[in-house]
C-alpha cells in the first residue's frame, strides 16, 4: 500500500500551518489520554486498596474521551495513518485514483460538517437549559466538552478542504 504525499512535496504554508495545529492538538489530545489512565487507576487503586474509589471517575473519563478522540482526527488525515483498503484503489491510473480521493473526502467533509453543525447546535441549546445540562454525579457541564467535539470535527474539516485542494492541485498538473 502506497503512502500519500499531497501536499507534503510542495512546502505550501498552508500544510505547514495544517500541519501545526494538528499535531498541537494530537498531542493535547495525547496528554488527555493519559490524564484519563491516571484517573482510571487511581479509581482501580483506590476502589481495591483502600474501599474508597475516586467519585465520578466514568463521567470524567467519558467526557474527556470526546477530546481524546476527536482532537486526534485532524493530524490522522494529514499524515494518512488511517486504514485504508486499497484493493480495487491501486488498479487506477493515477488521475483516477485522486479524484477517487477527491469524492472520499468531501463525503468526510460533509459528515464531519454534520456533526460539527449539530454539536454547536445542541451546545447553544444546552446553554439555554435550565436542567440536564450537567453531568449527574459531578455536575459538570457538558457544553465545553460538545464544542471540543464540534472543534475537533470542524479542524477534521478543515484538513480535508486542505486535501481537497491539494488533491485538486495535483489533477491538474496532469
Amino acid at each position: 500500500m502506497q503512502q500519500q504525499t499531497v501536499g507534503k512535496t510542495d512546502g505550501s504554508r498552508l500544510y505547514s500551518v495544517v500541519l501545526f495545529i494538528s499535531r498541537a492538538m494530537a498531542v493535547l489530545a495525547c496528554s488527555i489520554l493519559a490524564l484519563m489512565m491516571l484517573f482510571v487507576t487511581a479509581d482501580v487503586a483506590g476502589r481495591d486498596f483502600f474501599n474508597r474509589p475516586v467519585r465520578g471517575t466514568v463521567e470524567i473519563v467519558g467526557l474527556l474521551l470526546i477530546v481524546a478522540s476527536t482532537w486526534g482526527l485532524g493530524l490522522c488525515q494529514v499524515e494518512k495513518k488511517h486504514l485504508r483498503v486499497t484493493l480495487l484503489y491501486d488498479m487506477f491510473p493515477r488521475r483516477v485514483q485522486r479524484w477517487l480521493d477527491i469524492f472520499a473526502y468531501g463525503v468526510c467533509l460533509v459528515t464531519a460538517a454534520i456533526v460539527s453543525w449539530q454539536m454547536l447546535l445542541l451546545a447553544i441549546k444546552y446553554v439555554w437549559m435550565p436542567h440536564g445540562n450537567t453531568s449527574e454525579i459531578l455536575g459538570l457541564p457538558f457544553v465545553p466538552f460538545m464544542i471540543a467535539l464540534a472543534w475537533g470535527f470542524g479542524w477534521f474539516g478543515v484538513v480535508l478542504l486542505m486535501d481537497i485542494y491539494m488533491s485538486l492541485r495535483e489533477v491538474e498538473k496532469k
